[in-house]
């Protein structure tokens, strides 16, 4: 479990995540490295962060990021013999302690290693030297930053907004590899894993692009070809469950194409409910794929946001996307239907941030305004475990007083700190980066 690393591993997580290093960072080898997107926190097995952009001198990089406190924890780690390894593009240290300047990957390639402990904001180098691995003592009670909020509904909403422009920039780094397109297919395909395989649809996306899709219609292909070929190069196809028609899954088979590259993904299927397996998911936007290759996908969605900016509605644009999103699945038996929560939850992680992006790029400022405006009323998810256990701390942020903006500043205070009970650390960096009004 990852909440067994040591304190000082951790308080480098939050470093890595939050950007607290100098602007002119350099490799043991003397390289120049750009941090465009630290990546997404991985709580799972793999490397700490997924889906990294760095810039190294002129080339720039797509791929995984693993930290440590020492160079030579890569070894004694035996991540030179793990497989889930391959696509680290940068190995992120305290101390760098061994004699060679890269890290071997378990392929045989060679990366870059990036040394922290000079090359963060003094102000942190001075907290990193004083944590130390002291066990932690939890309180169930109480919270100090929490106890002391004079305004949570103020506060929460700001850390929300915090949250949706981090959501935005990863689309920006996204965009130096890919369009519109992809990216958006990329988000729907993360959004469908759930949280048991968000990470791995994620991957089959990149490995499917989207591209690649639309030459089935384009060259005369069917639906269910195109289909068949997502799910037996995903190796879905062997793992159905026994409730699926099998007359379905032996038409996919047969018009399956094998991919040039063998795709080999570690789906989480243990106890996966059946109306959220991963095949599944994938059926429920097949025909929605399909349709949009006569213009684009995101075309199709940019279309939902299409209204005055003077009557701009939230949620016209959400009934919008769930009419989008129902007519698609039409070739399905109802109870295969993704639910109006599956929806608000692509809205707002992907949806919003993408528009945002789109509508900085492209200048559009009263339609920024509007997804900003947006995404600070919209209503509140469905609670997970996260949002329970914090509000457990916020006895005057009841459901009914909460908005989606809320819990999204929830989650990102949970993100950076309570995850791993760093309550000095939270502290000292409330103390270092909020300023008082």
């Amino acid at each position: 479990m990852r909440n067994t690393h040591s304190f000082r591993e951790r308080f480098l997580y939050h470093i890595w995540d939050t950007g607290h290093l100098r602007h002119k960072l350099k490799t043991v080898s003397g390289k120049e490295i750009e941090v465009l997107f630290p990546g997404q926190w991985n709580t799972d097995e793999g490397p700490d962060f997924l889906a990294a952009v760095v810039r190294i001198d002129t080339e720039v990089l797509h791929g995984d990021v693993e930290i440590h406190l020492r160079s030579s924890d890569w070894i004694s780690h035996k991540h030179s013999e793990n497989p889930a390894y391959h696509h680290v593009i940068l190995h992120v240290v305290l101390d760098h302690d061994t004699a060679s300047d890269s890290t071997d990957l378990p392929n045989g390639r060679q990366i870059d290693i990036l040394p922290l402990k000079r090359q963060m904001d003094e102000s942190l180098q001075k907290l990193a030297a004083r944590y130390t691995d002291e066990r932690f003592e939890p309180s169930d009670k109480s919270c100090e930053l929490l106890g002391n909020l004079t305004d949570p509904h103020t506060f929460f909403e700001n850390l929300g907004m915090v949250r949706l422009i981090k959501k935005s920039n990863r689309f920006a780094t996204e965009l130096l590899f890919n369009d519109f397109d992809q990216v958006l297919w990329q988000g729907l395909a993360e959004s469908l894993g759930y949280s048991k395989n968000k990470f791995q649809m994620l991957e089959l996306a990149r490995a499917v692009p989207y591209d690649f899709l639309k030459t089935f219609k384009t060259q005369g292909k069917s639906r269910d070809a195109m289909l068949g070929t997502i799910l037996g190069n995903a190796g879905l196809l062997e793992h159905l469950p026994s409730t699926y028609p099998m007359i379905w899954i032996a038409k996919w088979r047969e018009l399956a194409e094998p991919a040039e590259i063998p795709i080999h993904i570690q789906w989480k299927l243990f106890r996966q409910r059946p109306i959220n397996h991963p095949a599944l998911r994938l059926m429920q936007v097949a025909q929605l794929l399909w349709d949009s290759f006569d213009t684009s996908l995101f075309h199709l969605f940019v279309k939902c946001f299409s209204q005055p900016i003077d009557s701009f509605s939230v949620s016209t644009v959400r009934e919008r996307i769930i009419k989008l999103l129902a007519d698609s699945q039409g070739w399905l038996p109802e109870k295969y239907h993704m639910g109006a929560s599956r929806i608000d939850a692509l809205i707002v992680n992907i949806l919003l941030p993408l528009m945002l992006l789109f509508s900085r790029q492209k200048g559009y400022q009263d339609l920024q305004a509007a997804i900003e405006k947006s995404f600070g009323q919209y209503p509140p998810l469905d609670e997970n475990r996260v949002i329970r256990t914090m509000r457990s701390f916020l006895p005057g942020m009841s459901p009914g007083k909460m908005s989606n903006v809320h819990q999204q500043g929830i989650i990102q205070l949970y993100s950076d700190f309570c995850r791993y009970h760093q309550c000095d650390l939270c502290r000292d960096a409330w103390s270092l980066y909020v300023k008082e009004d």
